[in-house]
């Protein structure tokens, strides 16, 4: 993955929200990620396969989530099902833009989805880094996680 594939990849991030809730969230700066990650509370993960190798994830906290389901399943009630499908659904969506920033021979898997805090997880080593994108929006937290092998 390199800095113009990742510069696109947090402007289509910021299009999502601007797109679903009428308001861009704050994202910090990305930064390479060790092999460990903690995750907040509700995670959504996808896997990379074809012609590139990697994953993607997005953990979310309760708050944000919350936050974000009032905009994206307006009248529904929030409950953990939900809440940790929402993580998922996201996590897809997003892997969606990223195959338009790939190309042809960007495969992403169904989105694997945990709910409540996941301990961490340990990530395979990539020849190139995993990226941890935070974000800010409504006053919640959510880290994007990205790695991408040519």
């Amino acid at each position: 993955m390199n800095e113009s594939q990742l510069t696109d990849f947090t402007r289509r991030l910021a299009e999502y929200f601007q797109k679903h809730t009428g308001s861009g969230p704050e994202i910090g700066v990305p930064r390479p990620l060790d092999e460990k990650l903690e995750l907040l509370e509700y995670s959504g993960l996808i896997g990379i396969s074809g012609k590139h190798r990697g994953c993607l994830c997005f953990s979310a906290s309760r708050a944000m989530l919350e936050r974000l389901g009032t905009y994206l399943v307006p009248g529904d009630s929030l409950d953990e099902d939900l809440l940790t499908d929402l993580s998922g659904e996201i996590a897809n969506t997003l892997a969606g833009n990223a195959q338009r920033i790939f190309g042809p021979g960007f495969h992403i898997s169904v989105p694997m989805m945990m709910g409540g805090h996941s301990p961490e997880i340990v990530l395979r080593k990539m020849r190139q880094p995993i990226y941890l994108i935070p974000l800010f929006w409504d006053g919640a937290k959510a880290v994007l996680i990205i790695g991408v092998d040519d």
